[in-house]
């Protein structure tokens, strides 16, 4: 199975929950990011005030809490490109169940088999079905 169609059936919007529990972990991975900042900011405000005794172990540590920082910010991103798709996607089913007359289970997978015969990201699919109201 191709990864964008697995990666649709995990934010498929026939699954109520699923919506529920991305927003709780963007939600759980902002505060990861805030508190590495406060935490970064408090270790550079700490070496910023002793600059003359400034073990070097600060540099590598701090290396590391922006590493850290970077990746929380970039999986945060991800998952708001996530739910904001799976709206797409939710509202481009609801288009096809009522133009066809499909159950949203049927919905989904024919838009899953248009995207995966057109060899588009089923988001992509979703757009243009929201913007010319066909399949």
């Amino acid at each position: 199975m191709p990864s964008g169609a697995r990666h649709a059936s995990t934010l498929s919007p026939a699954a109520p929950d699923a919506g529920a529990a991305a927003r709780s972990w963007a939600a759980e991975v902002r505060e990861q990011a805030r508190r590495l900042r406060r935490e970064a900011a408090a270790t550079l405000a700490s070496t910023a005030a002793g600059r003359g005794s400034a073990a070097p172990a600060s540099v590598p540590a701090e290396a590391g809490w922006r590493s850290r920082l970077a990746a929380a910010e970039d999986r945060a991103a991800q998952l708001e490109l996530a739910l904001a798709s799976n709206r797409r996607i939710g509202i481009a089913v609801g288009i096809v169940m009522a133009r066809l007359h499909l159950t949203d289970g049927q919905a989904l997978e024919l838009l899953r088999d248009a995207s995966q015969r057109r060899n588009v990201k089923l988001r992509e699919l979703a757009e243009d079905i929201i913007y010319t109201g066909s399949v």
